[in-house]
């Protein structure tokens, strides 16, 4: 497995991954405003040159949001979420950000896993936040500082 910064010459893979593991439309993630924007980070996970994952985050000021932890479904469960997180966690420090935050689909059971694993901690949720289907959304926070 490789990480690197996602270009514009990934936007079309990118959006082929996006679509396989976001259905919906308005879950979805517009690259070609991501890739370029200066405070954000888009790392992509490639395996064999293939690009089988990737990460969006901002950051304002000393907080950093991870929006999007994306995994091909038939690469999950082989570590790829985790390197993508452990690797915002690596860049925040190095900007000197103080705090992380996300919000999860209340029943991905294996993302909220994974983000306990990395140290982070139910701080809220919002009923019924994401649609299609409806569910609840589990506001979670890390601190770096």
């Amino acid at each position: 497995m490789t990480l690197t910064p996602l270009v514009s010459a990934d936007y079309a893979d990118a959006e082929a991954l996006d679509l396989r593991c976001f259905p919906n439309p308005g879950e979805r993630v517009d690259f070609r405003v991501e890739i370029p924007r200066e405070n954000s980070l888009v790392l992509g996970a490639r395996e064999k040159g293939a690009l089988v994952g990737y990460l969006l985050a901002w950051w304002v000021l000393d907080r950093m949001e991870i929006l999007n932890v994306a995994v091909d479904p038939s690469h999950r469960r082989r570590g790829f979420g985790l390197v993508l997180v452990d690797a915002a966690l690596r860049e925040a420090r190095m900007r000197g950000i103080q705090g992380i935050d996300l919000e999860v689909r209340a029943s991905n059971e294996p993302a909220v896993s994974l983000y306990t694993q990395l140290g982070f901690a139910r701080v809220g949720e919002r009923r019924g936040y994401y649609r299609n289907p409806v569910d609840d959304a589990i506001l979670l926070t890390r601190s770096l500082g």
